[in-house]
């Protein structure tokens, strides 16, 4: 997961989703550190980005 704010990119996601998203939050396995997102775009369980985000 690269935590570069405001952006957050996450690989291998538990996410079923595929598309753009708005009003998420990500979650770093690793760290247990926690995103909120405004606004990004999920590729189903292979990745998922997040724009205008802060620590939650």
């Amino acid at each position: 997961m690269s935590h570069e704010l405001p952006t957050v990119f996450g690989r291998s996601c538990d996410s079923t989703a595929w598309g753009p998203l708005s009003d998420f939050t990500l979650i770093d396995r690793a760290s247990g550190q926690a995103y909120r997102c405004q606004a990004g775009w999920a590729e189903g369980s292979l990745w998922v980005s997040g724009q205008d985000c802060r620590r939650a």
